[in-house]
């Protein structure tokens, strides 16, 4: 066995992105039926599983897997006392939540157009990285206008976010994209 075949062993496998992709594409079904206490925890469960899959896709060492997931779960776990309305959407809560997704959205968005990019082919699996990405870049302008909303919800000429719904905010950032 020569040297050549014992690397190309030992080499990571590509990145698969058709989990990643049916969770985002998912949860954009499923939150317009998310209405009530039940239905927001089932999206924002969706968000927290996107959010592994990107951790998980880092392929870390233990350690830094261990810490992103800890702050990705802190980032759930705030979501959902959140949403369930054990407590108050004040400001530092809500803003934390916001930078701990806006943070794992943008930087797999960041990843995943650099390994695109640094393919040497185009296959199925590119082309489903390059629609995470331009869905994940939906969701990161979404969590950057309710940043923006949360720190002056006069910053927007119209109601951006009604209570109890954050809709309005991604279809502003989806058409946006679109357009």
């Amino acid at each position: 066995m020569d040297v050549n075949s014992l690397l190309s062993n030992h080499r990571a496998s590509p990145p698969r992105y058709t989990h990643l992709l049916s969770v985002i594409v998912l949860r954009l079904v499923v939150i317009p039926f998310g209405k009530g206490s039940l239905g927001e925890v089932v999206t924002s469960f969706l968000v927290f599983h996107i959010t592994f899959l990107i951790i998980q896709s880092y392929q870390l060492r233990r350690s830094r897997f261990v810490l992103f997931m800890a702050i990705a779960s802190i980032g759930f776990a705030l979501d959902i006392i959140l949403t369930l309305g054990w407590v108050s959407a004040t400001l530092i809560p809500t803003l934390l939540v916001q930078i701990i997704y806006s943070f794992f959205f943008g930087s797999a968005t960041l990843m995943i157009l650099q390994r695109i990019l640094n393919a040497s082919r185009a296959t199925t699996e590119t082309v489903k990285g390059g629609i995470c990405v331009y869905m994940l870049l939906g969701y990161v302008w979404a969590l950057l206008y309710s940043i923006v909303y949360t720190l002056d919800p006069n910053a927007f000429s119209s109601a951006l976010i009604t209570e109890g719904s954050h809709l309005n905010v991604l279809y502003f950032s989806f058409i946006t994209l679109t357009t």
